[in-house]
């Protein structure tokens, strides 16, 4: 393969023939992509510039033109008793304004001429850059195993369930253990509250004797 794409997959294949390692693969290859989005943003920076300073140039020859309008309307009223003068002065006049809406006309269509393509072609190029990434990540990345013998889109759900079982069974106790603890706690908690009701249950006694005796 050549072009970008054989590259890139060139040089992610010899990283993973060397390190047996998918993480470092996907680190490489997000490297990659980052280096690529800007030397794709920094290789129109120069063109960018042109399409700036091509109005400019016609806000310029806008400038020249106006100035040299003035100059010749300041000549032309000085001598504008004379028809065949004032002829030629306006003449020269319009003259210097033509040239300065010419200049920004045409500063202003050579820039909508070259932005648009700049910016049709910016545009193919990043989605180019875009789907080369894409590509990479879904053909290659999926089918790359690791140093485990496993691939980078799944893990070993057996391994992780029998991981899990031993963590609980080591650091948590069985149900048995649990059982009588709390049995011995709930006859503590039964006794305390018989010996606390205790007073209340004298007190209805002496009450049930007392109403006995009114009623007597």
């Amino acid at each position: 393969l050549r072009g970008v794409l054989g590259r890139r997959w060139r040089v992610l294949l010899h990283l993973w023939a060397s390190t047996k390692s998918t993480a470092k693969v996907t680190s490489r290859l997000d490297a990659d992509t980052e280096a690529f989005d800007l030397a794709q943003q920094n290789s129109y920076v120069l063109p960018r510039i042109i399409v700036w300073a091509i109005p400019i140039l016609g806000f310029l020859g806008t400038v020249i033109g106006i100035g040299a309008a003035v100059g010749q309307f300041d000549s032309f009223l000085n001598n504008a008793e004379d028809i065949d003068v004032l002829r030629d002065g306006l003449a020269q006049v319009t003259g210097g304004l033509g040239t300065a809406f010419d200049t920004t006309f045409l500063a202003l269509s050579i820039s909508l001429v070259v932005m648009l393509p700049l910016a049709a072609v910016e545009r193919l190029e990043q989605r180019l850059l875009t789907r080369i990434d894409l590509l990479l990540r879904h053909s290659l990345l999926p089918v790359l195993p690791d140093a485990a013998g496993m691939t980078s889109s799944g893990f070993d759900v057996q391994q992780l369930r029998t991981e899990v079982d031993e963590a609980f069974n080591r650091h948590l106790p069985n149900a048995e253990s649990l059982v009588e603890p709390a049995k011995i706690y709930a006859e503590h908690a039964a006794a305390a509250i018989v010996n606390h009701l205790e007073p209340i249950r004298d007190i209805a006694t002496e009450s049930a004797a007392a109403i006995n005796d009114a009623r007597q």
